[in-house]
């Protein structure tokens, strides 16, 4: 479990999104690009290095998807049609092991990491979206690798560490890198300060999810205990006193006061979302009777609320909300949130709107707060569906089911939660999207938009792909 989830609050969603690719989990192994992929590295074992597959003859097997030839004729449709007038980069593993960045259409190609020198992971961009990190591993040593994409000749910066970090995240302003990794001792959080090029890391306890509250600080919650702020150049820990345990979610999510969003132990054993704000005075927000994740709208005002299916709910109760209606409320006054559900919690003035989809797993806001993109689990594939984050009502637009590649269904869509506040799959005028897995007789990274009906188009091999931010 990528983030030694061993406490039920943290545990409970991701084994509940891992029974969901259960599904899928056959037809993963076909989802991978041409030759070999990767294969996603346990946090306890550094990886080892891997042969470049553009050495390696491939002789197709019908039997096996995987080493298919190439069709002559690609299908989906023209990446330059969809993508030409997209902002931005796209970073991508591709299927040799390699970090490429791209434009959105597929042109100007650069590999920064070989992949038959180290097994690299973790693709991640700074928040200026002009700096990548990545971590990267062969059997002599481990690394944190970033570059500055504007200059294509530039050799990347290397930080020296005992392991290689499994998740990284940068700060708002860019000046620090930080990470988990498995250390001697257990779960370490580390640190890398860009301007020294010096790491730090220490040991605060397990399951570790966190969100960066300013520049310098990231609060986390430890242990499915405590909330913690903790200092990035020194760790010193201090505590967020709550008069409850943590409740059943993952990841908390920082707003701009340094006021934070999580879930605690009600009284009745359910979820109560609170708001703990910077001088720890604690605000119930709403109330959910499954494990929740959180997704913040960019402008910092709403928070879009995942909760899980109820156990042994096949199909759970449909609660509708209209903008400017008043919600549903429970005996104490406080929103109940739909199970099953994706709702969208307005933190000033309390509205809440539901979306009626179901069998979801993630969501996130687009860059422009315009659009939630919905992960939804149907006929033993994934889709992602474009959704109006203010109404109950308004058609979806969809796009085309898909199987998630190995390492997106393994390594990254458990913890979706956490990867919401590090990297995104949006473009940067919330006018495109990127994804990985097969669909359309192929398997690779894909480029969709949502303002037309093209459908995806192929953007090349790979088995995960981010955008930047700008």
């Amino acid at each position: 479990c990528m983030f030694e989830s061993g406490q039920r609050h943290h545990s409970f969603r991701a084994v509940w999104v891992l029974a969901a690719f259960a599904l899928v989990a056959v037809s993963c192994s076909s989802s991978q690009g041409n030759g070999s992929e990767p294969s996603p590295v346990a946090p306890s074992e550094a990886p080892a290095a891997t042969d470049g597959a553009e050495d390696q003859a491939v002789t197709p097997d019908p039997a096996d998807p995987s080493t298919s030839a190439v069709p002559d004729e690609l299908p989906g449709a023209d990446i330059e049609a969809v993508a030409g007038d997209l902002p931005g980069l796209v970073v991508r593993r591709a299927g040799n092991g390699d970090i490429v960045t791209s434009a959105p259409d597929g042109s100007n190609d650069v590999a920064w990491a070989s992949g038959s020198e180290f097994a690299s992971m973790q693709p991640t961009w700074a928040p200026s979206g002009r700096t990548l990190a990545w971590s990267m591993s062969n059997a002599d040593s481990s690394v944190v690798a970033r570059v500055d994409v504007d200059n294509p000749t530039a050799s990347p910066v290397t930080t020296d560490i005992s392991s290689p970090p499994f998740y990284l995240s940068w700060s708002p302003d860019g000046s620090w890198i930080s990470g988990l990794r498995n250390g001697p001792t257990g779960l370490e959080f580390v640190t890398i300060e860009t301007a020294t090029n010096a790491a730090t890391s220490a040991f605060l306890g397990q399951p570790f999810f966190f969100d960066w509250v300013d520049d310098d600080t990231v609060v986390a919650a430890v242990s499915g205990l405590v909330l913690t702020d903790v200092a990035a150049a020194d760790f010193t820990p201090r505590q967020r006193p709550l008069d409850v345990p943590l409740g059943f979610f993952q990841t908390p999510v920082a707003l701009d006061d340094r006021a934070v969003l999580a879930a605690t132990r009600g009284q009745t054993g359910n979820n109560d979302i609170v708001r703990v704000d910077a001088d720890f005075t604690s605000t119930l927000l709403a109330r959910a009777d499954s494990v929740v994740s959180f997704s913040l709208s960019p402008d910092g005002q709403q928070v879009a609320v995942l909760v899980g299916p109820g156990v042994g709910e096949e199909e759970p109760e449909f609660i509708s909300f209209e903008p400017g209606q008043q919600t549903q409320q429970t005996t104490d006054d406080f929103p109940q949130l739909a199970t099953g559900r994706v709702s969208v919690l307005d933190l000033d003035s309390g509205e809440v709107v539901t979306r009626p989809e179901t069998g979801l797993i993630a969501v996130n806001w687009s860059p422009t707060g315009e659009n939630l993109a919905l992960l939804q689990i149907e006929d033993n594939q994934l889709r992602w569906i474009f959704a109006d984050p203010t109404s109950a009502t308004n058609e979806p637009i969809l796009s085309s089911p898909f199987t998630p590649s190995a390492e997106l269904a393994r390594s990254y869509l458990p913890f979706i939660d956490q990867y919401d506040r590090s990297s995104t799959w949006w473009s940067p005028d919330g006018r495109g999207f990127v994804f990985s897995g097969s669909t359309l007789d192929r398997s690779g990274i894909w480029v969709d938009r949502i303002d037309d009906d093209a459908g995806p188009a192929f953007l090349g091999e790979g088995d995960i792909a981010f955008w930047s931010p700008e």
